[in-house]
């Protein structure tokens, strides 16, 4: 099998679809596949190398200059250090920039950020199509940008079988603007019903977005498949070596990238506020950006740290060293974090804040045998929530070993490829 994957976040980016798509292009090619890349550049990363057996091929990189002028990494690996948390206010020079960049192109550009990636990963997509013959390509989102390529591709390439993967949706996607929607709100329709419409096969992470995406556009059922996430976080040998909480105390860990539109902590901080009052030993660990949250952790007591963000075999350790994880689900049903899957992995109990009466964390954790959902209604839990949670932490369920290696089957890498297999190979 010989396959082209566009997508412009890939190893060794620090981000959920790099995971997933170096996970599973790896794996395809430890078994004699060949895995043809083509993902974004960005400052320090090699042009062209081959990594684990795939063929990674980087192009553009002068939207990558910007978002680094603006501090905006992309997803950069993390070699050494962990980053440190933003702190004060940023440079007048960066000032200068955000404000420029606010003003001016964030209102122009079009579909996301990765608009300037979209030549050169089109004619790379067709210089290797004349080059190879593929037996299928599969575009990555987000950036929607990448699917964009795939269209280009397809439309000269009309035999060749594409598959879209969607991690994120664009035009259904209210809680992030992606791009201006006064302007763009049509035309980000038009385009996804045009990228469903072409592509060969489509595949979501949950069901509640499959459901949308059939009622939302004109799409075939058959079309359309559940494709999970994937458990690819690295074992943390020795982890009480890699990290270690404090001695003492009970240790709640928060792991992921906040924002306030999709991911807001500020449910998670009103409610530990609440518990520390009957059990001040707690202690509250962030693990990843902030964002444009910094604002709900000003004034912040010292039982509550951040961390940034740090290695993955660092966060695999964090999970271990737990007392209990805690998810912020997202306001979005769309999506389900991969993270969980990580959680339930770590064979923690899982405390889950709920934004939305259709948290897709909620029915992803309904029969993982140690976790507390709830809903948080307003600015300040009420006494119930608070009793519930002071409960789960104090005296969390034993999690069993054999329970979690079977809710975790789905997620495993080869469960995932296969499902990809299928859709590749589907007539």
């Amino acid at each position: 099998m010989r396959l082209l994957i566009v997508s412009a976040i890939y190893a060794p980016d620090t981000s959920p679809r790099a995971y997933r798509w170096s996970a599973i292009a790896e794996a395809w090619a430890s078994r004699g596949h060949s895995i043809d890349i083509v993902a974004a550049w960005k400052p320090g990363d090699a042009r062209d190398e081959t990594r684990n057996g795939v063929t990674v091929h980087r192009v553009g990189g002068a939207i990558e200059r910007l978002r680094n002028l603006l501090g905006r990494s992309s997803h950069r690996a993390i070699e050494a250090a962990p980053a440190a948390v933003p702190a004060g206010r940023p440079s007048l020079l960066r000032q200068i920039a955000h404000g420029l960049y606010a003003a001016t192109l964030k209102q122009l550009f079009w579909p996301d950020y990765a608009f300037h990636w979209y030549p050169a990963a089109t004619a790379a997509a067709l210089r290797l199509c004349r080059a190879n013959r593929y037996d299928a390509m599969i575009s990555v989102s987000h950036p929607f940008t990448a699917h964009l390529v795939g269209r280009a591709v397809k439309s000269r390439n009309p035999q060749l079988r594409w598959l879209v993967d969607i991690g994120d949706p664009f035009s259904l996607l209210d809680e992030i603007a992606l791009n201006n929607r006064l302007l763009y709100g049509k035309l980000n329709r038009g385009a996804e019903q045009s990228i469903l419409t072409r592509s060969d096969a489509i595949a979501v992470t949950v069901e509640r977005c499959r459901r949308d995406y059939l009622s939302e556009f004109q799409i075939a059922p058959a079309k359309i498949t559940v494709i999970p996430p994937l458990l690819s976080l690295p074992v943390a040998a020795a982890a009480e070596t890699l990290y270690s909480f404090a001695a003492g105390g009970r240790h709640l860990v928060f792991i992921g990238t906040l924002y306030r539109g999709l991911r807001d902590p500020g449910p998670l901080l009103a409610l530990f506020a609440a518990l520390r009052a009957g059990r001040p030993d707690l202690q509250l660990h962030f693990f990843g950006a902030i964002n444009d949250c910094e604002a709900s952790f000003a004034g912040i007591d010292d039982a509550v740290h951040l961390h940034g963000v740090v290695k993955r075999e660092t966060v695999a350790a964090a999970m271990q060293a737990a007392d209990i994880l805690v998810n912020i689900g997202n306001s979005t049903a769309h999506q389900l974090p991969s993270k969980l899957v990580e959680y339930a992995a770590a064979a923690k109990p899982i405390l889950n804040l709920a934004a939305s009466d259709a948290d897709s964390a909620s029915h992803f954790l309904a029969t993982y045998p140690a976790a507390l959902t709830l809903r948080l209604r307003g600015a300040a839990p009420d006494a119930a929530a608070i009793a519930a949670a002071l409960a789960f932490v104090t005296a969390p369920p034993a999690v069993d070993a054999a329970a979690v290696a079977g809710f975790l089957a789905p997620y495993r890498i080869e469960r995932i490829a296969a499902g990809y297999e299928t859709l590749i190979g589907a007539a």
